[in-house]
């Protein structure tokens, strides 16, 4: 799996923009003991006005980020309540915690004899 907070965060937004075929994804997390971490897939796409999707991500309970989505070629993104955008936020969340818990594991491991 993916070992980083910053991998997850850049292919979820990688993986969202192909599967929806959307003009853009941003992926936003906001900070915590660190710096905030965003991507965005095309990394190169400007964003125009608001985006159509505005998903939350949490982790029980508190607002972890936000995952933003911009119509595509398809004119068509599920609705923001839906089953299958809840639980991509969800797996978001719970890849971003497995990936939090493998950086304090390294840091552990580097600073241990």
């Amino acid at each position: 799996g993916l070992r980083t907070r910053e991998a997850v965060v850049h292919a979820l937004a990688s993986h969202l923009q192909q599967m929806f075929q959307a003009s853009l994804v941003e992926v936003f997390i906001l900070p915590s003991q660190s710096s905030p971490l965003s991507a965005r897939a095309p990394s190169d796409a400007p964003a125009h006005g608001k985006p159509d999707r505005m998903l939350p991500i949490l982790a029980a309970p508190d607002l972890v980020g936000e995952i933003r989505l911009w119509v595509g070629r398809s004119g068509w993104l599920p609705p923001e309540d839906s089953y299958l955008f809840r639980n991509l936020a969800t797996q978001a969340a719970l890849a971003l915690e497995r990936a939090r818990l493998a950086e304090a594991e390294g840091r552990m491991q580097a600073v241990t004899p």
